[in-house]
Parts: C-alpha cells; structure tokens; sequence
C-alpha cells in the first residue's frame, strides 16, 4: 500500500495554467467558469487523484450551514456473478450490508453502486476501466461465494474494504462481524439458562466462510467454562449433505439439550425429525435475521456492518491510501443477543429420547454419605 502526498488546489492550478478559484470553482461545477475549463479541470484532478480535505469541507458546511453535504464521488460495491445467483436463492445478509452502506455513504457525500463481475456482469478486465471512465476509487467487496476466495483487480488503483473473511488473497482491510465472540455469548446465555449439554450443528461450508470462529469459540469454551469435553459438532459440509436420519441420532447419542447454529433453516431441520424449540430442545441462531423475531440467538445488525465499512474506507480516502495494505487490518463489529423464544429456562431437562434428568450439579459434586466416624 502506498501514502501519497495530498494533491491541493494550487497543484491542480499550477498543472492547468489558472488560478486556484477557477479550479475550486470548477470542481463545484459552478457556472462562472467556462463548460471545457470544468471539463478540462475535472479531468486533471482525476488524473492527479485529487480527493477534497474533509476538515476543509466540514468548515466550510458548518459555515454555510449545509444540513448535508454536497455529492463527492461514487463508491463501488463489488460482488462476483456467482455470490450474485446465491443471494437470489437464499436469505443472505449481504443485502443489509449495502443498506447501511448507502445511508452511510450519503451522510458523507457519497454513492454506493453495485458492480457485478464475472459470469453474465462485467469480466473482471472491464471493471477497472468503467471505474476509472466513472472517476471511482473507492471499492467495497462483498463477500465471494467460496471462502478462501481470490479476487483479481489492479488493487494499486483503489482504496478497497471488504466484507468477511472469503476474500483471503489479496490480504485487505476488512469489516465483519465478531463471529468468535458470538459464539462466546451465546454459549453462556445457555448456561445461565441451566442448559449443560450443548451442540453445535452447522455447516462447516459456514464456519469455513467466517474463518472457523464459530468452532474456535465453540471448543474453547467448552472446556474454559462448561469444564468438560465437548460434544462432536454436527458439520456436514454443505446442505446437501445434511442428513436427517444422522441429525437425529447427533442429537439422541450424545443427549443434546440445546443446539447452537449458524443454519437459517435450523429450526426447518429440527421439525423434519419431530422436534421443536424450545419444548423438546432448546434452539440459538448465531445469525438470527431481526431484533424483534421469534428466534433466540445473536443479531449481527448487517446494516451496522455495512455503515462501518463505509467509515472505513472514506477515511482511507481522505489519507490516499490505495493498494494492497502493507499492514491489514479488521474491524469486528460484536452482535446484539435477542431473547426470543426458542430457549427457556431449565431445572429439569427433558432430552430427546431419554427420562426427564436434572441439569444441576455433576456426579462428582453429589452429597456423599456420612460415614460411621463422622457420626
């Protein structure tokens, strides 16, 4: 990644043989200056990569009195065609993402404008050039639809931010939810509840997708805070390998009284083998799809997600930063916990398949018998 001295004004004057006003003048497009001298200013700041102070222009807003700022630039948002026809076919959060992305956006002065590239969108040659015709250097990535994803574009002529963890090559800045923290807090909401025997059922196509944090966090807890062994997760690969028959005996083996699970249709799966939640088993979604719903579990507030990423990259603007980052850094935004009900408070476990057992203290905590001596 590069820093570049700031272009000015006066650098663009000296460059187009006038004087600083006429340049500001025609940067704002103002009529007092010629229609080819706007053209041939435009031109020159764009080729010079001239981005306008933001401690200059919120001066001069406050002094004006704008009550919002005046159109900057446009910001691309980027998806490929295949993450494109996925998000046709399931509920995906990505389109929250740009919500926020584009409240945020024109809070700054700026435009979000979605790019799809590959398949029947723009090959990833065309991208750069539409961008550079359109004057956009700033380029949100929206997540791939494979993790540990490549994504190939002149990196070196954009300040980028990406969603997510499947863009691994190129290393960026990136912002996304705090997947491992998620797992954290939901898996202590569960033992404050009293439930003990705890699964994981997710797809590993997911976990893969949020860097493995949900296991991480999974496995660590359990021996940190649940003080045993943790149950194996259910994790076939994909939805296609999900098996009923193999779900139910999961949950009956290992006597599962509360499944943890990043799975959209968790609660689908769990009817097709005669289960409910929270009256058979109790049910926490890590990505839950609203503050307000039926489903107990962690909100990841995409809208959020999409706003901060907005911040992110403006502020590279400002500093004219472009390229790969020597240094990347992520930014994770932690989720909100919703109650909902698909849990409830237990003394007493009923756990599929078995006699209604108590979810207290474990044998070797049990009252032992007075001996004689101690009599």
């Amino acid at each position: 990644m590069s820093i570049k001295a700031r272009v000015t004004l006066q650098d663009i004057a000296n460059v187009a043989g006038c004087s600083r006003m006429a340049v500001s003048l025609a940067l704002r497009d103002s009529q007092e200056v010629s229609a080819a001298t706007r053209a041939r200013v435009k031109a020159l700041a764009a080729k010079m990569g001239y981005v306008p102070d933001p401690d200059l222009a919120g001066l001069v807003a406050y002094r004006l009195g704008k009550k919002s700022p005046e159109y900057r630039a446009t910001i691309a948002a980027v998806r490929t065609w295949k993450a494109k026809q996925q998000e046709r076919m399931l509920a995906n959060p990505n389109y929250d993402y740009l919500v926020g992305a584009a409240r945020q956006a024109e809070q700054l002065g700026y435009r979000i404008e979605e790019f799809v590239v590959g398949g029947d969108g723009l090959s990833v040659a065309r991208f750069p050039e539409v961008a550079r015709a359109r004057n956009i250097r700033g380029v949100l990535v929206m997540p791939l639809l494979e993790p540990l994803g490549l994504l190939n574009l002149p990196w070196d002529d954009f300040t980028v931010v990406a969603f997510g963890h499947t863009v691994t090559r190129p290393a960026l800045h990136r912002v996304t939810s705090y997947h491992y923290r998620s797992m954290v807090t939901t898996l202590r909401k569960l033992k404050g509840l009293g439930y003990r025997r705890i699964g994981m059922a997710t797809l590993g196509f997911i976990d893969d997708r949020v860097g493995n944090g949900y296991l991480a966090a999974y496995l660590a807890e359990h021996q940190r805070w649940l003080r045993r062994e943790p149950i194996p997760p259910y994790m076939p690969r994909n939805s296609r390998d999900w098996n009923a028959a193999r779900f139910r005996d999961w949950i009956k083996t290992n006597r599962v009284d509360a499944i943890v699970s990043a799975n959209r249709d968790i609660h689908s799966h769990l009817a097709e083998i005669g289960l409910s939640a929270p009256g058979d088993v109790g049910c926490a979604g890590l990505s839950v799809p609203s503050l307000s719903g039926p489903e107990s579990g962690i909100y990841e507030d995409a809208p959020l997600i999409g706003s901060v990423a907005v911040e992110q990259l403006v502020a590279q603007l400002y500093r004219n930063e472009r390229g790969v980052p020597e240094f990347p850094q992520t930014v994770l935004v932690e989720g909100k916990w919703v109650e909902g009900g698909t849990l409830r408070r237990v003394d007493r476990v009923s756990l599929p398949g078995k006699a209604p057992v108590r979810a207290g203290r474990p044998k070797s905590a049990q009252p032992q018998p007075r001996s004689r001596a101690g009599r």
